[in-house]
């Protein structure tokens, strides 16, 4: 029976792992040389945005490395390029908290990629390894050996390339690229994914406009005429992302929380939805209630332009690592507020941090007028209690009441303790001074009078 349950067991572990490495995967190959560039794609179903601080590099499984990186978006794929270290052994490249959908359920998940790094030397590197741009741009090639090197690149066009040793600048131009094209440059041994936004495809338009003022030569600026221009203009706007910003229904601020919790504790982290458009919205929140608590969490409706403030909380203290996500959703719009609490027994370590999204300075909200909050207390005697976020004001937004660090000093303990023992030491002093024995008067009565206390014939008792 214990047998039977031991391989029921594993073959769960061993489904769940499967299912686990084929949500998310990658095209990165097994083994590398030093200082090699590592270039891959992520396939799978990548459902929020991945940024460069969810990316790690450890050697033999424990031991963080510092390397060289960058993770994009290239049209609806995920492209990472990092450099081989230059110490020989192995590697494991870590995504953290990737928002997948596994069997049709939405949850995180981590990509790990084991390569190793041989023994040998790369010639040369280049850096970047993936290119996002609307403008012209230059690669780094780095070569190593003192021999001079030939490489042959294919963009704009084909040409032979001359490395000297060091770092060598290559530029490319795209004056000649018509609208949005994802590519792939081959520079020497290397293939580079590029995103790249080129000229609007404006004789598209000129070609519609004259095909419709052909067949309607009379009325040259008809309904439909400017109908199709507009169509165009979107596809072109769509296809450019430079020319267009979504605009989301909700925000989540902060939409991380990071902290380290002492064991012996159970803080609440409170976070706020805002609704910055001019109608309702009803929101809806998906948790593991097994794990955390949020208040309230349910009828939740938001006025336009307002926000509401929850609670989250641990149901309880599991001393043990956590990392999930708060699913938020309204109007069949998700967004999410991922959660990563660690436990430790030192006072010291204890820190909390909240992250918005920083891929750029446009995704940030002015504060007061787009955040409900107050540009970070000033003076040096305030802090922020509540919520702080990163704002558009080239500073710290305070959701929440600047207080003032006395009021929130704990020195009153102090001056309560002394005053307890004060009043303990003064009690036991009064209760000793009640049970002292009074004095003998007869005794003071013969010092002072000369009578003597014992009369002759009298027995001393």
């Amino acid at each position: 029976m214990k047998k039977g349950s031991v391989f029921i067991l594993i073959v769960i572990i061993s489904t769940l792992f499967i299912i686990n490495v084929q949500a998310i995967s990658s095209n990165i190959k097994d083994s590398y040389e030093k200082k090699e560039t590592i270039i891959g794609e992520l396939s799978g179903s990548i459902l929020t945005p991945i940024s460069n601080s969810q990316v790690s590099l450890v050697r033999d499984g424990h031991i963080d490395v510092a390397f060289d990186y960058d993770i994009k978006q290239l049209s609806n794929k995920y492209y990472i390029w990092l450099t081989a270290p230059q110490n020989e052994g192995n590697y494991t490249l870590i995504i953290e908290s990737i928002v997948t959908n596994e069997q049709g359920v939405q949850t995180l998940a981590d990509y790990q990629k084991n390569f190793r790094v041989s023994s040998n030397a790369t010639d040369y590197s280049i850096k970047p390894g993936v290119i996002s741009t609307s403008q012209n741009f230059f690669i780094t090639a780095s070569l190593y050996s003192e021999i001079e090197k030939t490489i042959n690149i294919d963009f704009p066009s084909s040409r032979t390339i001359n490395l000297q040793q060091g770092d060598n600048r290559i530029d490319f131009s795209i004056q000649e690229i018509i609208g949005t094209q994802l590519k792939t440059i081959n520079l020497g041994k290397y293939a580079v994914p590029a995103y790249i936004m080129g000229k609007p495809a404006n004789n598209s338009i000129n070609q519609t406009n004259q095909t419709i003022n052909a067949t309607n030569p009379v009325n040259t600026t008809s309904n439909n005429t400017r109908d199709i221009n507009n169509t165009v203009n979107q596809t072109i706007n769509f296809t450019n992302p430079s020319n267009f910003s979504i605009n989301t229904s909700f925000k989540i601020i902060p939409q991380s929380i990071k902290s380290t919790i002492l064991i012996t504790e159970n803080p609440s982290y409170p976070f706020i939805i805002f609704n910055p458009g001019n109608s309702s919205i009803n929101i809806t929140l998906n948790y593991d209630q097994n794990t955390f608590i949020i208040k309230p969490d349910s009828n939740l409706s938001i006025e336009p332009n307002s926000f509401i403030q929850l609670n989250l909380s641990l149901k309880n203290n599991t001393r043990a690592t956590i990392r999930d996500a708060v699913i938020i959703t309204s109007n069949k719009k998700s967004e999410y507020l991922f959660i990563e609490f660690n436990f430790t027994k030192k006072e010291s370590e204890v820190s909390t941090s909240h992250e918005g999204d920083q891929a750029s300075k446009n995704s940030l909200l002015w504060c007061h007028s787009e955040i409900p909050g107050t540009i970070l207390c000033t003076a040096s005697d305030e802090i922020c209690e509540g919520t702080v976020v990163q704002s558009k004001d080239n500073g710290i937004c305070c959701i929440g009441n600047c207080k003032n660090k006395k009021s929130n000093s704990k020195a009153w303990i102090g001056y309560l303790i002394i005053a307890i023992v004060i009043l303990v030491l003064l009690v036991i002093y009064l209760r000793y001074k009640k049970t002292k024995s009074p004095p003998n008067p007869m005794a003071s009565l013969g010092k002072t009078s000369g009578i003597p206390l014992s009369l002759p014939g009298m027995k001393k008792i």
